[in-house]
């Protein structure tokens, strides 16, 4: 099953390992499904999977702020 989004070009920071970082994630239902580069991340993609260029941007996978602290 594919996943239904994918983001590329981001800095991801998994939090699996000190300084662990990737370029892209896949998110399958309410799931991260994959993290990695864009190239093994993209073999993923299927017809409806919806695709996000995130510019750059960092992108925290699970990472919920319900408070704001972080800004």
């Amino acid at each position: 099953m594919s996943p239904e989004l994918i983001i590329t070009n981001a800095t991801v920071l998994p939090m699996t390992e000190p300084g662990a970082r990737a370029e892209a994630l896949a998110v399958s239902g309410a799931r991260v499904a994959a993290v990695g580069d864009a190239a093994d991340v993209g073999t993923l993609a299927g017809e409806s999977t919806k695709s996000i260029d995130a510019r750059g941007r960092i992108v925290l996978p699970g990472f919920v702020e319900s408070h704001l602290h972080l800004f």
